[in-house]
């Protein structure tokens, strides 16, 4: 930058004096001094959300009036909410990434009604894991006290539910796993910015919508 402004410098100053400028020597400075900067600034970010989750799993026991209940929102084993974004002034990248995880269990000792049945323990094993991740590519349309970057990319989410019943007796012994994973991988398009209050505070956005 300094190099480019010396070169204007000098270029009219020879040209007050008469002197004869060449012409290659302004066009070459003009199209530097329109050249975007290629600097490229790295940003990392941890963050959280203020939410308070609530996650109660009951399980109706037949031929009992009790119910075995377990709120694993109570039990968290971990929580990590972290983004990437490096750009200059024509690109940028973003990687996001969210992880909870959630686990608890719970036994009860029910008494049937029916006299021909045995009295049974129940217990309950549940858990929750799940992981959101995305990353796009931006291009930058507007660059001044609004930043605009048109972005695309990709979105994968995990879900990993557990549910685990056990039920014991005098006389037996069962168990029955309802556990169910799915995963999802969308194409997502959006807009990613951010404006500029003053040289300390700014607002950033962020807007995609998925193909699935």
């Amino acid at each position: 930058m300094n190099k480019i402004l010396l070169n204007i410098a000098l270029a009219s100053s020879l040209a007050v004096a008469g002197g004869n400028v060449p012409y290659d020597m302004i066009a070459e400075t003009v199209e530097k001094s329109n050249t975007p900067s290629n600097t490229w600034q790295n940003q990392f970010a941890l963050y959280g959300w203020a939410a308070i989750p609530n996650a109660d799993v009951t399980f109706d026991v037949a031929n009992t009036n009790d119910k075995v209940e377990s709120n694993i929102a109570d039990k968290i084993d971990g929580v990590f909410m972290g983004s990437y974004r490096g750009q200059n002034e024509q690109y940028s990248v973003m990687l996001d990434a969210i992880y909870l995880g959630l686990s608890d269990d719970s036994s009860k000792d029910l008494f049937v009604s029916n006299p021909n049945l045995p009295n049974i323990n129940v217990s309950a094993e549940t858990s929750l894991d799940a992981f959101l991740g995305a990353a796009y590519v931006g291009y930058n349309i507007i660059n001044n006290d609004l930043r605009l970057d048109l972005i695309g990319g990709v979105r994968y989410a995990s879900l990993d539910v557990g549910v685990t019943l056990s039920a014991i007796s005098d006389v037996r012994y069962a168990n029955l796993d309802l556990s169910k994973k799915v995963d999802f991988i969308d194409a997502v398009i959006g807009v990613d910015g951010a404006y500029s209050i003053n040289s300390q505070w700014y607002i950033p956005y962020h807007f995609d919508i998925g193909t699935g």
